[in-house]
């Protein structure tokens, strides 16, 4: 019997959308309590996995970061593999691609969350512009000296083609020992994979999602910008879609979480 759900994501697993705690004020929090007389209290609070602990009654850990990486992913389920008790705990583990990595602070003595993306959009034949946070979600941008310092190392050191394989097969290895481990997961799949190797029976996101989770959530409306309307323009999960992933999931997963 599984005592404990593990999920470790990026922003569809936090709940990013559905934050009450920004600075300015978030149109999505406003707008449901507005139209549906709904409030929000803290962001994983309608998040799927919350739904997913109230649908099995079963106790339910979000470590969901806005803006994180497999780096981030593997680096906690290590970490929890190596110093607790595994073999009641089911492990939910999102995906994501490209442009995501973290990076120690030595200063801060915390990880950062050092994103990057192409300059011109497209390829990075004029540079990278990238960030450096401790949370996108009410945490520190780092100053621009720091980022400075991480665009000429990318522009000078970095081969993002074979950066993102190495990272791939470090998942596709942290999956293998999973399996050898006998502790159980399933895989959801945020962005499409990057290395051909992933497409491996390890990698098991089918089981729930036939598609990546930005195009479930988008071509079945069941994003904020649908649920509103078009009022917030943003393509993560409403509380509508979160309420969907996490019933799904528990669908999918019901026998394997009750039976083991």
């Amino acid at each position: 019997m599984i005592k404990e759900i593990i999920c470790v994501g990026t922003s569809f697993t936090e709940g990013h959308g559905l934050n009450s705690k920004m600075p300015l004020g978030n149109p999505a929090v406003e707008w449901y309590h507005k139209n549906k007389d709904i409030t929000i209290n803290y962001m994983k609070e309608f998040s799927w996995p919350s739904i997913l602990q109230e649908e099995s009654n079963i106790k339910t850990r979000n470590l969901g970061k806005c803006g994180s990486s497999i780096e981030y992913l593997m680096r906690n389920v290590e970490e929890i593999i190596e110093t607790e008790d595994c073999s009641d705990k089911f492990f939910i583990l999102e995906y994501s691609s490209w442009g995501r990595s973290e990076l120690w602070c030595k200063d801060t003595r915390e990880w950062l969350i050092a994103n990057w993306g192409h300059t011109n959009g497209k390829d990075p034949s004029e540079g990278y512009s990238t960030s450096l946070t401790t949370d996108f979600n009410g945490g520190t941008q780092q100053t621009s000296a720091y980022i400075d310092i991480y665009n000429i190392f990318l522009n000078n050191f970095f081969n993002e083609h074979e950066f993102l394989i190495q990272r791939d097969r470090h998942f596709l290895n942290l999956l293998y020992k999973l399996n050898a481990l006998k502790i159980k997961y399933q895989v959801l799949m945020l962005e499409n994979t990057y290395w051909e190797g992933l497409k491996n029976p390890l990698f098991n996101y089918k089981n729930i999602f036939k598609e990546d989770l930005w195009g479930y959530i988008k071509n079945n409306k069941l994003d904020l910008e649908s649920e509103t309307n078009g009022v917030v323009v943003d393509s993560h999960p409403s509380i509508t879609g979160h309420n969907h992933m996490g019933k799904l999931i528990y669908k999918k997963l019901k026998t394997k979480l009750n039976k083991l």
